[in-house]
Order: C-alpha cells, then sequence, then structure tokens
C-alpha cells in the first residue's frame, strides 16, 4: 500500500513540475490507490465493500486538452476534484 501511495504522491508533484505528461498515469494511480484502500479497508474492519465505479468523465475532460503543462494541471485539477467530492480513501463506505 506504501508503494501506492509514493508513486501516487509522486506522480502528483510530477504534475506541478514536469514538462512531461503525466496526467493520465496520475490520474490512473490515485484510482489505482483508492480502490486498494478501500479493499484493505474493508478487509481489515469486516464490512462488505460495496461495488462503486471510479468516475470516467475526466478521460473526455483530458481529451480536449493539448500540451503536456496543460494536462498535467487539468489533471492536478481533477483529481482535487475529486477529494473534494469525496472520492477518496473513505468513499463510499464513510457515507
Amino acid at each position: 500500500m506504501q508503494d501506492l501511495r509514493d508513486r501516487a504522491c509522486s506522480l502528483f508533484q510530477s504534475l506541478e513540475t514536469s514538462d512531461e505528461d503525466f496526467a493520465t498515469e496520475a490520474i490512473l494511480a490515485y484510482k489505482e490507490l483508492w480502490e486498494a484502500t478501500r479493499a484493505t479497508r474493508a478487509e481489515l474492519f469486516g464490512f462488505e465493500l460495496l461495488e462503486v465505479e471510479f468516475p470516467m468523465e475526466w478521460k473526455t475532460d483530458l481529451e480536449k486538452i493539448e500540451g503536456p503543462r496543460s494536462r498535467n494541471k487539468k489533471a492536478k485539477n481533477i483529481i482535487m476534484r475529486f477529494a473534494k467530492q469525496g472520492i477518496g480513501n473513505l468513499y463510499p463506505e464513510m457515507e
């Protein structure tokens, strides 16, 4: 799990600083961390893991953007929007 967190954090930092396009990779790392965290919490606390689909509208939003810096900025905003909407470690089990 720590490897997933480290990877997601590193890619999130790259969104801010890199001239390379890390947009899709960063969002997928966030998704992977979200899925692993949910599964681990369900196992640790013995509750049923609800079937929840990760929002995929980000793909369409990201396809409209050109240039690596612009795509990275958009990806950062998408990840921040997910966090604000509660799509993170505790969603949806804590609703």
